[in-house]
């Protein structure tokens, strides 16, 4: 039971790195957009970034992070769960991003959250 309380955990974990590297790469993305035109122009003004950089490590240690996951719990039941960070991006992207929360957004985070806890079980 310890286990499975340190796997869901380490869910949890890497659904704020997966959200953490989104919105990062969001930032960067727009603020080099500021100062590029041409999508080559836009690659080239990423790497310059430390938003790109941070969004980059999140991303890394979300991956390191999941193939500790996948070692401790069957796939069909963990990767699921993954989708909270759907749940997550909702309240982070509308105050990071000013991103509109809309009520079938809200409705999708609550049938997400019911499917993770009914397969949480499964654990």
């Amino acid at each position: 039971m310890k286990q499975h309380g340190l796997t869901l955990c380490l869910i949890i974990l890497v659904c704020i790195l997966l959200v953490s590297s989104q919105v990062l790469l969001k930032l960067a993305l727009q603020r080099a957009a500021v100062h590029s035109t041409g999508f080559l122009l836009l690659l080239t003004a990423l790497p310059r970034l430390w938003t790109f950089w941070l969004a980059f490590a999140s991303m890394a240690a979300a991956v390191a992070l999941w193939v500790a996951v996948l070692r401790e719990a069957p796939l069909s039941v963990v990767y699921p769960m993954i989708s909270l960070s759907y749940v997550l991006m909702i309240p982070v992207a509308r105050v990071f991003l000013k991103e509109a929360v809309t009520v079938t957004g809200v409705a999708g985070a609550v049938i997400i959250v019911l499917g993770v806890t009914v397969l949480s079980r499964a654990m």
